[in-house]
């Protein structure tokens, strides 16, 4: 490791002070390769100890076990070659100990000589210090020894606090902060999109605001990120829908540790561990205004809502929401219609069509959208939106029930076959890139408000179809 090299600093919860008696009901979690080997040298070492293994057996879910069985533990065994301590792997299992709140460190090495262990002792204790561990021990385990030292494993253990006799409850609350992230999830993580965070028994939803960067596990040079794939480290902005509690005190461990949702299935998709919240939280105040949304609604006499259409390109969405537009304004609606290639000339101008580009260009009209709503208008929104998560995110900042999702269903050979601005003939030659329904994926809504056949029906039909469905709702 080069002298310059920039390490990425954990904050230090060092120094707690709280002890149990040695191995009364403590959880002592194994992880590498061979864990469940070692785990039966150490079990009768200690007594009274709950001991727990994830053998890196190379299945693809060994972090995901490991990081939900750390969550409850108090002392962390990783178990490594003592030819390469700081492996990606080991480097891995150690940042999951880390995030999840352990602050106890035991590194084994097999397959040496009882004493390979010491040979990158200084590069393990500084490695493991950085990421904020309080007491770091390593110890040689040879073919033929029973188990490491038992003085060394009596000492570890009589300083690892036990976390259900010790428990930290949280001492401040945000809804902005930085935090260390380890991505668990085979679909990027990507800025904008809507997550669920679960921690200290609140879950809220929120966002990923940005990432400052990605933290290589072995050496923590940081490298510039716009999304994090699967088991990747990273530093980010997180935003939150109200503020969650936490501690990042000295010995607070598991009070400042997160775990990220998919907000649809609920599965595990990322853990954290927050460093600071963010200063821009308390010097932002949400500002109280005379004038309510409800006040200018009434002014219009109508309800304000969002039409959201979405669907492949050449489905006919912005067509449709141009006729239903035209029939409310001639109503005496007040509306706006907000098209996915107009607002590319102007707000969105800057973004282009990568995952990230495509969910952040979301994002921002889900904002204006709600604005729009605000000001008591009639919003049609015409935009591809090709991934569920996003939309739902719209949905989510609109007040309920003014959110109608409109599927416009025409099949990929029916746009194929219209190709109104020559897009796919360029998409299936490979002259354009991440393009929808091509070589960029669509997710069709599973239950939208309404559901518009452009095959079996005309653009006319189908917007009076809209105009029906939204006849009773859009007085006040």
């Amino acid at each position: 490791m080069s002298a310059d090299a920039q390490h990425d600093v954990l904050p230090n919860r060092a120094t707690g002070s709280a002890q149990a008696s040695i191995g009364q009901g403590r959880t002592v979690l194994i992880a590498g390769s061979p864990a469940g080997q070692v785990a039966v040298k150490l079990r009768d070492a200690l007594t009274g100890t709950d001991w727990r293994s994830v053998d890196d057996d190379g299945s693809s879910d060994f972090h995901l076990r490991t990081a939900a069985l750390a969550r409850a533990a108090d002392l962390g065994i990783v178990v490594a070659s003592g030819q390469d301590r700081l492996s990606r792997q080991t480097s891995l299992v150690c940042w999951i100990y880390a995030v999840s709140g352990l602050r106890r460190l035991l590194l084994i090495a097999t397959g040496g000589d009882g004493g390979a262990a010491k040979d990158r002792d200084e590069e393990v204790r500084a490695f493991a210090e950085r990421l904020g561990f309080e007491m770091i021990q390593s110890a040689g385990l040879a073919a033929d020894e029973a188990a490491p030292p038992i003085d060394l494993l009596q000492d570890l253990e009589q300083h690892a606090p036990n976390r259900q006799a010790v428990a930290h409850v949280p001492d401040q609350s945000t809804d902005q902060f930085q935090a260390h992230v380890i991505w668990m999830s085979d679909h990027a993580m990507v800025p904008g999109r809507p997550y669920d965070l679960r921690v200290n028994g609140t879950t809220v939803a929120a966002t990923v605001t940005a990432i400052k960067y990605r933290l290589t596990p072995e050496t923590e040079a940081r490298n510039p990120a716009r999304s994090l794939n699967r088991l990747e480290i990273g530093v980010c902005n997180l935003s939150t829908r109200t503020p969650v509690p936490f501690s990042t005190d000295v010995g607070a461990g598991a009070a400042a540790s997160f775990v990220l949702l998919e907000p649809l299935t609920g599965a595990e998709i990322g853990l954290g561990r927050i460093d600071h919240p963010l200063r821009r939280a308390d010097n932002v105040q949400w500002q109280a205004l005379d004038v309510t949304r409800a006040a200018r609604a009434a002014m219009k006499d109508q309800r304000p809502v969002v039409l959201w259409f979405t669907g492949l390109s050449g489905s006919g969405k912005s067509t449709i929401a141009n006729l239903v537009e035209k029939r409310l304004h001639d109503a005496g609606r007040h509306t706006i219609l907000l098209d996915g290639d107009n607002v590319r000339h102007g707000l969105n101008r800057d973004l282009g069509f990568t995952e990230v580009d495509r969910v952040e260009n979301i994002r921002r009209i889900g904002e204006v959208a709600k604005l729009m709503t605000d000001a008591g208008l009639i919003v049609l929104v015409s935009f591809i939106s090709p991934f569920r998560s996003e939309r739902q995110l719209a949905r989510s900042v609109m007040a309920d029930g003014e959110f109608v999702e409109v599927f416009v269903d025409t099949p990929i050979e029916e746009c194929i076959r219209r190709d109104p601005k020559g897009l796919y003939k360029k998409a299936l030659a490979g002259a354009i890139a991440n393009f929808t329904g091509i070589s960029s994926p669509y997710e069709a809504p599973e239950s939208p408000e309404l559901r518009l056949d452009t095959v079996a029906r005309s653009a006319d039909a189908l917007s009076a179809e809209v105009l029906t469905w939204l006849a009773d709702r859009l007085d006040p």
